[in-house]
């Protein structure tokens, strides 16, 4: 029906089944290739494309695969005006798929994130391409590598589960941001002080970008931990305290009057403590909400609850 993409191992194009009634997808592989087929036929999940049929040429391997409707992440950022929950929703789906891939039975590296092969359709997000796809921790001769999102070691014949952690964090600042943060070295929060990013998917974004893969996330399991993990804010706390010195506030200086007007006693406020502590609470109050609103711009301060938030996670 069309040619839908090209690249340097061969072509993929639509096509319609005329036999079952359906779109369906044939990729169109340069040599006798069998390695993506064989990967695919292990994978049962409804968010990567099922294989219906392998077959061969002279010269090329053909595979007829499901049609995966729906938008490329890229234009669907494009078309969409997506707010921060929705993008870091479409975040964790893509943690979901990766640690799926991570703990297969025979667990493999996907090899090539980018936004390209990221589908979106009916809110479901979805991943296509698995001919970069290896078995994990071996050497290769060549590894296909896209310019910005793959890790340092591709480059060099080496894939691991963390080279997969290292496109998710390019991937991650594009997704919120639509930004392609080019970097060598490790990512500090420096690289991305400019960018409109939550601090906390700050920090899972640094460690994912890790210039030496042994630094980063173990896999997508640790990441998707991390991503799903709760913090607490300064900024809440201190908005905690500050209602619980105004509710503390008013509760012993409504005492002390009332008890005044109940033991007609009119020196009773100033011979006892109620007054003066509610009083204290309340300046106490007032303080605080002076120096948040002039001189807090770095409250956006996290602490972890339970689990530690790094490489050995």
């Amino acid at each position: 029906m069309e040619l839908i993409g090209q690249g340097g191992l061969g072509k993929v194009y639509k096509a319609y089944d005329t036999n079952l009634g359906r779109d369906v997808v044939i990729k169109e592989i340069n040599g006798h290739e069998t390695e993506e087929a064989d990967m695919l036929l292990k994978i049962n999940n409804d968010r990567i494309p099922k294989i219906y049929d392998l077959f061969f040429t002279d010269d090329k391997t053909c595979i007829v695969m499901e049609y995966m409707e729906g938008d490329s992440l890229r234009e669907y950022l494009l078309k969409k005006n997506v707010d921060y929950k929705e993008k870091r929703d479409i975040i964790c789906q893509i943690a979901e798929i990766l640690s799926y891939l991570h703990t297969l039975e025979n667990p493999f590296i996907y090899g090539d994130l980018k936004p390209e092969n990221v589908i979106i359709g009916n809110g479901k997000v979805k991943l296509i391409d698995f001919g970069s796809s290896k078995k994990m921790y071996l050497r290769y001769d060549k590894l296909y590598t896209t310019e910005i999102f793959s890790a340092p070691e591709q480059y060099e014949g080496e894939a691991y589960f963390q080279s997969d952690i290292y496109a998710f964090g390019k991937l991650m600042i594009y997704i919120l941001t639509r930004v392609s943060l080019d970097k060598k070295g490790d990512v500090s929060f420096k690289d991305l002080r400019n960018l409109d990013i939550d601090f906390r998917d700050k920090l899972i974004i640094i460690n994912c970008l890790k210039w030496d893969y042994s630094k980063r996330y173990v896999s997508a399991v640790s990441l998707k931990k991390a991503l799903k993990h709760e913090f607490i804010s300064v900024e809440n706390v201190l908005r905690l305290v500050y209602i619980i010195l105004i509710v503390y506030g008013i509760i012993l200086c409504g005492l002390s009057l009332i008890l005044s007007v109940v033991m007609g006693d009119e020196n009773f406020i100033t011979k006892y403590n109620f007054f003066r502590f509610g009083s204290i609470c309340f300046l106490s109050a007032v303080l605080m909400d002076i120096n948040y609103n002039t001189d807090f711009d770095d409250r956006h301060i996290y602490y972890e609850l339970d689990v530690k938030l790094s490489s050995d996670f």
